[in-house]
C-alpha cells in the first residue's frame, strides 16, 4: 500500500508542474507521512501546509527540503477545513479521500477555500483498484 501511495504522490506532484503558474502555498489534505511533500519542488511552491486527522502521521520527522517550508495542521473533522474562504490557490489530496465520512461536504469545503481560479488535484481508489479487500 505505501509503495502505491509514494508512487501516486510523485505523479500528483508532477501534475502541479504541468500548470503554468506558481503556487506560493500548497495545502496537502491527508498528508499522512509526507509523501507529496517529498516530491514537491521549489520551482512550484515555497510552502506546504500538511493537513491530516492522524496527528501521529504528521508527527513523523520530515526530511527538510532547502527552500521549502512546511506547517502541519491536525484536522478535528475530515470534512471541515480550517481556512478562510477564497484563501488557497492549490489543494492536493493523495489517496486520502476514501477515508472521508462526508465526501460531498468536503468538496464543498474545498470549493469554499479555493480562490476563484484555484486548483484541486486529488486521487482516490476506485472500486476496481483494491477488489481483493472487498467483503
Amino acid at each position: 500500500y505505501q509503495r502505491r501511495v509514494r508512487g501516486i504522490a510523485e505523479i500528483l506532484a508532477d501534475r502541479i508542474t504541468d500548470i503554468s503558474r506558481d503556487f506560493p502555498r500548497i495545502v496537502d489534505l491527508g498528508a499522512g507521512k509526507g509523501h507529496v511533500y517529498k516530491h514537491v519542488n521549489t520551482y512550484t511552491t515555497t510552502h506546504v501546509v500538511e493537513c491530516d486527522t492522524a496527528a501521529d502521521c504528521l508527527a513523523l520527522q520530515r526530511q527538510q527540503i532547502q527552500g521549502l517550508t512546511t506547517e502541519q495542521i491536525v484536522l478535528r473533522e475530515d470534512d471541515v477545513l480550517p481556512f478562510e474562504s477564497s484563501s488557497q490557490e492549490l489543494i492536493i489530496s493523495n489517496l486520502w479521500l476514501h477515508w472521508v465520512n462526508d465526501l460531498p461536504k468536503l468538496f464543498k469545503e474545498v470549493e469554499r477555500v479555493l480562490v476563484p481560479d484555484g486548483v484541486f488535484i486529488g486521487s482516490m481508489f476506485s472500486t476496481e483498484t483494491v477488489y481483493q479487500l472487498r467483503v
